[in-house]
């Protein structure tokens, strides 16, 4: 058989090219995890001392640590976005059961923009005090949002590629969630074309309370 029959009770009418083509959840997975693994690895790599004379003094040192302050806060948020893309991708997956030509190639362009933060990384590390590089630091998270939540609508739209079981609260939930956050990204796009230094802060602010609130919220269950 061509398609996996768990996943055809929920999906029977897969193309023949989408059945030959749709690769196991594992696979799909991995690809995604290592994409994500070596994007957020490569974030580190941007943390570089400026060159110093040898016979430099503690004070000296400390100085040229201290410069590098911008590029580590830089690093840290990226980081931790990276992190919550990552925890949301996991979450959207689960409940994904089969696989077509469409979802594959929206992951491919939602793993292109995970692959692109080293650069806008770097970008707004340099220059984090012009505009138009906070904007396009920005507008990374915005295609993680936004082709997060095209997958999302795609593969719940008449539980098109997950369980009919799941509820429409569930559904509903994290496609609100996708919007709000959409919408905090591109007003930090915005702020950062007139305050760059706002735009960042606006980014910091929403991360550490996406962070910080799943910690003290009753859980959304599936049903």
């Amino acid at each position: 058989m061509l398609t996996n029959p768990r996943r055809a009770r929920f999906h029977p009418k897969l193309s023949i090219f989408d059945a030959v083509q749709t690769p196991s959840e594992h696979r799909i997975q991995a690809l995604s995890d290592g994409v994500f693994a070596i994007a957020m690895t490569l974030l580190v790599l941007e943390l570089k001392l400026p060159e110093f004379p040898h016979s430099a003094t503690s004070s000296q040192f400390a100085d040229a640590i201290w410069s590098l302050w911008p590029k580590v806060g830089v690093f840290i948020l990226s980081f931790i976005i990276a992190a919550r893309a990552w925890e949301l991708h996991r979450y959207v997956f689960n409940f994904v059961l089969n696989y077509d030509h469409t979802i594959i190639y929206l992951n491919m362009i939602y793993l292109m923009a995970v692959a692109f933060l080293p650069f806008t990384t770097s970008l707004v590390g340099e220059h984090s005090n012009l505009g138009l590089a906070v904007a396009i630091y920005s507008a990374n998270f915005l295609m993680f949002a936004g082709t997060k939540l095209v997958i999302w609508s795609y593969a719940t739209t008449h539980h098109r590629l997950v369980s009919p079981k799941l509820s429409a609260e569930v559904i509903g939930w994290l496609k609100k969630r996708l919007v709000f956050s959409c919408g905090v990204i591109l007003s930090a796009i915005l702020a950062a074309l007139f305050y760059p230094q706002l735009g960042i802060l606006v980014l910091v602010v929403y991360q550490l309370m996406m962070v910080v609130i799943p910690f003290f919220r009753k859980n959304v269950r599936a049903r």
